[in-house]
């Protein structure tokens, strides 16, 4: 028998709540959850058909059926009426005419999601801060998962009157940029700064033309997001974090890569700060929320990789309650430690992700 939604969804978000890693109970859910999606998410239950793959005939997370991405530019693929949606999310890419969308029927589980493991990752938690940020309002994209995620961050953990956005109607608006980072400078008051590498890119190669410099109070950090890959000057991560702490006087151990998308509920973060914090000698991964799990798996055979071998990204995020919560992606990494690393898209993937978003908004 199946739980109702409310006492599905009380589960779940008690479970992100606890943040603890608890498979036995991390797999009860999955199952649950798979009940629920393919009751109520009519084009995954017909694709579980035909896979034979029915919730009576399964007892393992591992064993429920995941959809390719690119799905969503082909499919609605909700569990509810989509037109009731409190929040659609557009995906990027370079096929306009085929944008996926993603259906929320609330933002309940993205925004608990979010706000958990990005204080855990940026090691925050009572404090508020400033924040600078390199991407338009949630006003002015609307559809923008990033932009969403910008909008949350300053509600729940920016200093009211302390939040500054920097790019408006497609432009970075660098000399106002420069102005507050002049003025945090000449204080005691540390800061976040967030943007896609595109965003930092351009900020930076304009610090260099002129010749600004910055010092920003010691605890500052850094959220970084996306490749710089495309229309960008192409820079390579090392390149561009050196830059950031050659100009900023940010350490690098408090530059912090964010990786998400917009199919999907959860982020992952660089374990580099949580490393300097901690005092551990660890390898730089993506760390994974424990209300998610993420296989690697053979491209040709769709197989889980052992340890240490390069594949396809495979996520199973409970915050996707809305849509589906197995997803493949196009993205290549491979499984380090309790986490994983991304290594860049599949050959022939199309071009995507935030950054991608903002060189098209910038152009």
């Amino acid at each position: 028998m199946s739980l109702s939604t409310k006492k599905l969804d009380c589960l779940i978000l008690d479970f992100m709540e606890e943040a603890q890693a608890n498979e036995k109970k991390f797999n009860s859910l999955a199952l649950e959850l798979f009940k629920y999606q393919y009751l109520h998410n009519r084009p995954f239950q017909k694709y579980c058909l035909q896979l034979g793959r029915i919730p009576c005939k399964i007892s393992h997370w591992k064993e429920i059926p995941f959809v390719p991405t690119t799905v969503f530019k082909e499919e609605i693929l909700c569990c509810f009426p989509f037109r009731k949606a409190q929040k659609v999310f557009h995906t990027s890419g370079t096929t306009l005419q085929k944008k996926g969308r993603h259906y929320l029927e609330n933002l309940r589980f993205y925004e608990k999601s979010l706000l958990i493991h990005f204080k855990n990752s940026f090691c925050i938690h009572e404090k508020r801060w400033p924040l600078l940020i390199l991407t338009p309002t949630p006003q002015e994209m609307p559809h923008s998962s990033l932009c969403h995620m910008m909008g949350v961050l300053e509600k729940e953990i920016g200093i009211k009157g302390k939040t500054y956005y920097f790019l408006k109607k497609g432009k970075l608006l660098s000399e106002f940029l420069q102005k507050k980072l002049e003025s945090f400078s000449s204080s005691d008051q540390p800061v976040i700064i967030l943007g896609t590498a595109f965003s930092f890119v351009h900020f930076l190669d304009h610090c260099v033309e002129k010749k600004w410099k910055f010092k920003l109070p010691s605890g500052s950090r850094v959220m970084e997001t996306g490749g710089t890959k495309g229309k960008s000057r192409e820079l390579a991560k090392k390149e561009l974090y050196e830059m950031i702490h050659q100009i900023l006087d940010i350490p690098l151990t408090h530059i912090v890569n964010e990786y998400g998308m917009t199919e999907m509920g959860s982020q992952f973060y660089d374990n580099t700060l949580q490393n300097f914090i901690q005092k551990r000698k660890r390898k730089i991964y993506k760390n994974i929320p424990p209300w998610v799990r993420t296989r690697v798996l053979n491209p040709s055979t769709l197989e889980e990789q052992p340890k240490g071998k390069i594949g396809l990204l495979q996520h199973y995020d409970l915050a996707n309650r809305s849509s589906v919560m197995g997803l493949l992606t196009e993205d290549m990494g491979v499984k380090m430690g309790d986490g994983f690393e991304i290594l860049g898209r599949a050959p022939r993937a199309e071009p995507r992700g935030c950054s991608l978003v903002m060189q098209n908004y910038l152009t």
